[in-house]
């Protein structure tokens, strides 16, 4: 099963990453007025949505210490 992703960019370039749909709405409240979904896709596990977020930024291979992270 995979989940859907948002990522989202505020005018000072800050990002965030969250999950698509209603259980993140407190969370994009939060976020500063501009802010903008800049790219939206789909993941089937922690390890995956956040090694996608990671990509773009140059940031290196996403590690956990969490087994569960890897489970769908």
């Amino acid at each position: 099963m995979n989940l859907l992703f948002e990522i989202w960019q505020e005018l000072d370039g800050c990002t965030s990453l969250l999950r698509a749909g209603p259980l993140s709405n407190d969370a994009r409240r939060v976020l500063a007025q501009g802010a903008e979904v800049v790219y939206t896709f789909s993941a089937g596990s922690h390890v995956k949505a956040m090694q996608t977020y990671y990509d773009p930024m140059d940031r290196g291979e996403y590690t956990t210490e969490f087994e569960q992270d890897h489970a769908p």
